[in-house]
């Protein structure tokens, strides 16, 4: 079994890409492969819930099959305290920076968004 990440950048504004990259992610489901999605600076304002680009109900309920699928959705903890989400009631684990990195290294392919 591969352990495979999908590292997601981009901030929800850019709707298209972030959703692709969440279709990617489920996408791996289906083979053989442990799928963690990571998301990184703005990318974490995907886990607000707040009015956004139309392609904001697919990004919710990819992230939503996602976890349904016990897929490990994984957000930098530094850029939730930037962002003004708290923390709290986010569907993503925390994770400080340092510890993200040891994360894409340990994975045996990463995608990056």
């Amino acid at each position: 079994m591969k352990h495979v990440t999908t590292l997601v950048r981009r901030p929800p504004e850019r709707g298209g890409e972030v959703a692709e990259a969440l279709r990617v992610s489920l996408g791996l489901t289906l083979t053989d492969n442990r799928v963690t999605l990571v998301l990184v600076g703005e990318a974490v304002r995907i886990l607000a819930p707040e009015a956004g680009p139309p392609e904001r109900s697919a990004m919710e309920r990819h992230l939503r099959t996602l976890r349904e699928l016990r897929c490990r959705v994984v957000a930098e903890a530094e850029a939730v305290e930037k962002c003004g989400l708290g923390g709290t009631g986010l569907a993503a684990e925390l994770m400080p920076r340092r510890d993200l990195q040891e994360l894409l290294c340990r994975s045996s392919l990463v995608i990056g968004f």
